[in-house]
């Protein structure tokens, strides 16, 4: 499993953020992010803009993920 980071935009308020999810390929991270971060955004998953790829992480556990909303 490894953590992939994203970069996204929010069609409706042009906001622009990053995010990340963990999965087994690139493909799989592709298809849960978009779902997550119209969870996190509060809208649906059409206003979402999935951009590119920042950086892949191995993800095991021994490493400590917190959530986008924990460390505020």
């Amino acid at each position: 499993m490894k953590k992939y980071l994203f970069a996204y935009k929010v069609k409706s308020n042009e906001k622009s953020w990053e995010s990340s999810v963990i999965a087994e390929t690139e493909e799989k991270a592709r298809e849960k992010i978009v779902a997550k971060i119209a969870d996190f955004e509060f809208t649906d998953e059409s206003e979402i803009e999935l951009g590119e790829l920042l950086a892949v992480k191995e993800a095991n556990g021994n490493q400590y993920i917190e959530c986008e909303g924990c460390s505020a």
